[in-house]
C-alpha cells in the first residue's frame, strides 16, 4: 500500500486552493520540524549572535513559506540544509580560531581601567548616557573606577569587568 498519496492529499500538495485543513496540518509538520531541528542543534537558540539572528529571520521566513506556499517539500528542504550548515559552520567555528573572528569580529573595549574610550563607543554607535544607563542598570554601581574592562560583545551586549579589590 503505497501511503504517499495520501499525505499529498492531507497536506495540499497539489491543490491550487487551500483549505484550512490543509494549513492546518502543513503547520503542524512545520511545528514538529522545527522543534526536531532546534534540539538538533540547540546552541542556535542559546548562542545570540548576529549570524543567528540573521538565520532565525530566515529560516522564520522560509517555514512560513512551507505553511501557505506551493513549495512545500522543497521549503522544508531548504530550511533543514540551512540548519545543517549552521551545525558544520559553528563545528568549522570550534575547530579553527579565525574563522569566528572573520565571521562575526571581536568585542570592542568601551571601558578600560575606568576610562570610556570614545572612539570604540562611536564604532558601536552607543553614546556616553546610554553606557552609565548599562553600568547602573547592569552592575547597580555608577562608578567607572570599579570597572576594569567594559566589552561590547559580538551579541550586542555590553559586559562589564570589575578591578580586584
Amino acid at each position: 500500500m503505497n501511503i504517499l498519496p495520501y499525505i499529498h492529499n492531507a497536506l495540499g500538495i497539489f491543490e491550487t486552493n487551500l483549505t484550512i485543513w490543509h494549513l492546518i496540518l502543513r503547520g503542524l509538520v512545520v511545528y514538529i520540524l522545527g522543534i526536531l531541528l532546534i534540539r538538533l542543534n540547540k546552541r542556535f537558540m542559546g548562542y545570540r549572535t548576529v549570524s543567528n539572528f540573521f538565520l532565525y529571520i530566515i529560516i522564520g521566513s522560509i517555514l512560513a513559506t512551507a505553511i501557505v506556499g506551493p513549495l512545500f517539500y522543497q521549503t522544508l528542504g531548504m530550511a533543514t540544509f540551512l540548519f545543517i550548515l549552521n551545525w558544520i559552520v559553528v563545528k568549522i567555528d570550534f575547530y579553527t580560531k579565525n574563522f569566528k573572528i572573520i565571521r562575526e569580529g571581536e568585542p570592542l573595549v568601551l571601558i578600560e581601567d575606568g576610562k570610556i574610550r570614545l572612539k570604540a563607543l562611536q564604532k558601536c554607535l552607543i553614546t556616553e548616557k546610554d553606557l552609565h544607563i548599562l553600568l547602573r542598570t547592569q552592575t547597580g554601581t555608577t562608578d567607572l573606577t570599579s570597572i576594569k574592562k567594559a566589552y561590547f560583545e559580538n551579541s550586542g551586549q555590553v559586559s562589564f569587568i570589575f578591578k580586584k579589590s
